[in-house]
């Protein structure tokens, strides 16, 4: 098959399953434990438009290196934009060689991957009878060696809108 009509075809089926993936509960999920994000309101993010080329075959290589990967595990179902978006707040808080590394696994660099995650979130079916939404959110130890910075805080509620929070986990 031609390399021009196979990339259209491949990218419409990964968003097919990416969207079929993230559909679920119309409630939001509650939490215990201390809510970092209480006193921060999202703001303006550097965001985009529309999926540039590149970008999008970087997505779909990291998406197929993870499925490569997963086939290793039997009977297990992952979604390459969970962990992409997982990853991608993560990163946020990442810096030096493991920020270098990170960005090495996705093929973008942090700041691609958080314009085009909050470009996928935007663009998710927002109807009354077709919503679909993800639950994102990171969980910190309470008393662990993790000091939560406010510039993470504020990027994740920028491009995620992703709970934070802190708990003992006992």
């Amino acid at each position: 098959m031609n390399k021009k009509r196979l990339l259209p075809i491949l990218t419409t089926l990964l968003l097919g399953i990416m969207v079929f993936t993230f559909t679920g509960c119309s409630q939001k999920a509650s939490a215990d434990g201390d809510d970092l994000m209480k006193d921060i309101r999202s703001g303006s993010a550097e965001t985009i438009d529309a999926y540039i080329e590149e970008d999008n075959i970087a997505a779909m290589d990291f998406s197929l290196e993870l499925f490569k990967m997963n086939l290793l595990c039997q009977n297990t179902l992952i979604s390459p934009v969970s962990v992409l978006s997982a990853l991608g707040m993560t990163a946020n808080g990442a810096r030096e060689n493991t920020l270098a590394e990170m960005e090495a696994v996705f093929g973008l660099p942090r700041e691609k991957i958080n314009q085009l995650m909050n470009l996928y979130m935007r663009n998710l079916p927002d109807e009354d009878k077709l919503k679909v939404s993800m639950a994102n959110s990171i969980w910190f130890r309470e008393g662990g060696r993790i000091e939560v910075n406010k510039d993470f805080l504020q990027t994740n509620a920028n491009y995620y809108d992703a709970g934070i929070y802190r708990s003992p986990f006992d």
